[in-house]
């Protein structure tokens, strides 16, 4: 079960509310299955309201920044800016790390935007239960 800090999720939220109406991406550092770090990244796709693509650079930046502190890549979050919260077939065709967990925000309805975790592995998603840890 993915664990993750009550500051965390909103600072995902933040950042998708903040590039809206383009995707927001980003990685979650940390142990185990819990999460210590979010280090957001540029969208630099092509057409950035319909998918994403991270910033190569911005992503070595990232994973030296968790494996300085001996974690490891636990999460990979995007943003549906008008979709619903889960995988869309680009996402489970174009997913690269099986051992990651993947957060989707829906901004849907802004003012309630929906999160789900979901793994990715063979070419199927499923929901994962997780949890907000207080700050």
């Amino acid at each position: 079960m993915l664990a993750l800090p009550a500051q965390m999720v909103e600072a995902m939220i933040a950042h998708a509310r903040q590039v809206y109406p383009d995707e927001a991406c980003g990685l979650i550092g940390g142990a185990g299955a819990e999460g210590r770090m979010i280090w957001p990244i540029h969208n630099v796709a092509d057409d950035p309201t319909v998918r994403f693509r991270m910033a190569p650079d911005e992503q070595v930046r990232a994973f030296a920044a968790f494996e300085g502190r001996g974690w490891e890549l636990i999460a990979i979050y995007h943003s549906h800016p008008a979709g619903p919260p889960r995988p869309s077939d680009t996402d489970i065709a174009e997913a690269q790390y099986p051992a990651a967990f993947h957060i989707i925000i829906s901004l849907a309805d802004l003012v309630h935007p929906s999160v789900t975790v979901w793994t990715i592995r063979d070419g199927r998603a499923r929901p994962v239960l997780w949890q907000v840890k207080p700050d």
